[in-house]
């Protein structure tokens, strides 16, 4: 006969000193344990099965997400080269402008004009002759000449006479005693004229120092 006592969940039989047990009682235990066991390898496998899927969602989920956000990904990033070569094109168009730009930088006719306007020195010895050019190579804008160790002009009181021994001349005139030509100066030695001046600007074995402007 069956037990008087079930086990709680499984309703197995549990048996007492009074009960007698018979082989389909154990019999019948152990096909509920069977069916228990196997219906737990079911649901295990059904587990199984539901993680795999779940899994194979995710993946294919997560790389779906991550295709997506690659193609976004590059998408930013051509926008972002595009935007790029715009400013390098634009700074490059800007620095073209600039380096063409008249008003900010000199322009060669203007270092031309300058060099030309440029402060030339140079010296030459009195010959003693009463007229002498000196050649330059171009025609001065304007120019000084004076002897070295001399004063501007030196008065001599024994004659009541003054020797000028400086001279300053340009293309549209200047003092007496030097003038401007085509190519270069002209100085006169002569003696005092009527006023009692005598121009010195070849005096034989004297030096002389010119400031040319081109």
């Amino acid at each position: 006969m069956p037990s008087s006592k079930k086990t709680p969940n499984l309703l197995l039989n549990k048996w007492l000193g009074s009960d007698k047990p018979k082989k389909d009682d154990f019999n019948e235990d152990n096909e509920i344990l069977d069916r228990s066991i196997g219906a737990l390898h079911t649901r295990v496998a059904q587990v199984e099965q539901s993680a795999e899927e779940l899994m194979s969602h995710a993946q294919q989920d997560f790389a779906g997400q991550l295709s997506q956000a690659q193609s976004t990904w590059g998408e930013q990033l051509r926008a972002a080269e595009t935007a790029l070569v715009g400013k390098v094109d634009a700074v490059g168009s800007d620095l073209q402008a600039h380096a063409g730009n008249a008003v900010c930088h000199v322009t060669q006719q203007e270092r031309t004009a300058w060099n030309q306007g440029a402060v030339q020195t140079g010296a030459y010895t009195g010959n003693g002759s009463s007229s002498r050019t000196v050649a330059l190579g171009f025609a001065p804008k304007a120019g000084v000449v004076f002897a070295v160790g001399r004063p501007v002009v030196e008065a001599i009181w024994s004659s009541q006479t003054c020797s000028v021994f400086s001279a300053m001349f340009s293309a549209s005139g200047g003092s007496k005693g030097a003038t401007a030509t085509t190519t270069g100066f002209t100085v006169v030695n002569t003696d005092a004229n009527s006023m009692g001046f005598s121009y010195k600007l070849n005096e034989a074995n004297e030096t002389y120092i010119y400031l040319i402007w081109r």
